[in-house]
């Protein structure tokens, strides 16, 4: 389930992301699991886990104006970008020469590899390798509709106008998003 949550002018800030992302994790600790208080820990790349709770997987994200965190039964990432200009030079850095010719091709450049690095991003997360992993290693095939690659997860896509959220699940099923009853938050229920 991915909770999110868009930010008011005053919590766009570092700090401000940071606490509402933890906040939706707290809320959907509570409505998935029945859970009010839990320790979280990091695993060495940084991967947040409840030690309390080996069944319970989370990840949290935030950006500019957003705010999501992702509970599940099975691990789980979830990335946020806002859509910016894109830099040729984090294209070849980060990106397959497919992948390349494809961020290229597309009508909006810059919007196709928010898609793409959101891709990538939740995958490494899912994972908990981090990108310290050769990221022009980690390979997607993004259509409108569609994102595949070689690894076993599943992947659902957010596609906003000025932002694109990813969610990873190892499950390999999809999301559909629903209203959540909370002011302000969304959820994404499995399907």
């Amino acid at each position: 389930m991915l909770y999110l949550r868009w930010l008011r002018a005053e919590e766009n800030n570092h700090s401000g992301q940071h606490r509402a992302a933890y906040d939706a994790l707290a809320w959907g600790l509570w409505r998935e699991s029945g859970i009010r208080h839990a320790l979280l820990e990091r695993q060495d790349r940084g991967k947040p886990f409840l030690p309390m709770y080996p069944q319970v997987h989370v990840n949290v994200t935030h950006c500019r104006f957003l705010a999501a965190a992702a509970v599940d039964a099975a691990p789980v990432g979830v990335d946020a970008e806002p859509v910016r200009p894109l830099r040729e030079r984090v294209l070849e850095r980060t990106c397959a020469r497919e992948e390349q010719d494809w961020v290229l091709s597309q009508p909006d450049p810059d919007y196709a590899f928010i898609r793409l690095w959101t891709a990538k991003e939740s995958y490494v997360k899912a994972t908990g390798t981090g990108i310290g992993v050769p990221l022009q290693e980690v390979t997607f095939t993004l259509t409108e509709e569609s994102i595949r690659s070689r690894m076993d997860a599943g992947f659902t896509q957010l596609l906003l106008p000025e932002h694109v959220i990813t969610i990873c699940h190892k499950t390999g099923k999809g999301q559909v998003l629903t209203l959540c009853p909370k002011e302000e938050w969304i959820c994404w229920n499995r399907i």
